[in-house]
């Protein structure tokens, strides 16, 4: 039996038409396959992460300090009904001089996250008077992408059974069948919107211009074929 590997790109080779014979009966050529599609996706989710950091002298009254900006935060927050806030990332650290501890420094973070860009970008304004904003990422929603998927599957199975049939005819075997199959699914890693511009819009008082963009979705189709003359 041989196994010749055939990717996203056709790749031309040629095998014996004839069948091996053996004790467990006839074992016949068999060809890997692959076949994908994509589409790109509308992202209709909007994550940003925001974060403080604080020092001081005293320990206990930064932790204060920060508390009373998150407690803010998280407050403003409940009344955009759209977006969902969680904080996390506290972390109270010493600053060091000669070797002495000189000061305190604390940092804390909220991650808010939603479905409408827009409200979320007028969250992001009335955040960024008290905290900085540390990067914003957009992504297909679980819902939308699993209905892409269930379209892409369809017609990646559609690519597979075309590309098998083309396999057949050009090594001249009478017919084919599928030994076993596999589906697959990938999408693009949503990239972070630039912050450094967004950061001069604070300090104009705008809100940043977010763009959500696309992402690609891709269902996959792998599987091996028994090529018979």
């Amino acid at each position: 039996m041989r196994a010749v590997t055939v990717g996203l790109a056709f790749v031309a080779f040629a095998l014996p038409g004839s069948a091996l014979a053996g004790d467990d009966g006839d074992h016949y050529d068999r060809v890997s396959l692959r076949a994908e599609r994509s589409r790109q996706v509308a992202n209709d989710r909007a994550r940003a992460q925001l974060g403080i950091t604080l020092e001081d002298h005293d320990a206990v009254e930064l932790q204060y300090r920060v508390n009373e900006i998150m407690e803010w935060a998280t407050q403003v927050a409940t009344h955009y009904d759209e977006v969902k806030a969680q904080t996390g990332g506290y972390r109270t650290y010493p600053v060091y001089k000669n070797q002495l501890i000189d000061h305190w420094r604390a940092t804390q973070e909220l991650r808010v996250e939603s479905g409408d860009v827009d409200r979320i970008t007028e969250l992001v304004r009335v955040l960024q008077t008290r905290l900085q904003l540390q990067s914003v990422t957009f992504s297909v929603s679980p819902g939308r992408r699993e209905a892409v998927e269930n379209e892409l599957i369809g017609e990646a199975i559609g690519a597979f059974k075309d590309r098998a049939e083309l396999v057949r005819e050009n090594l001249g075997a009478a017919s084919y069948r599928i030994v076993h199959v596999g589906i697959g699914t990938a999408g693009t890693v949503p990239a972070p919107v630039q912050i450094r511009a967004m950061s001069a819009m604070k300090e104009a008082g705008a809100a940043p211009a977010l763009e959500p963009g696309t992402s690609t979705v891709t269902v996959s189709v792998e599987g091996e074929l028994e090529l018979r003359n």
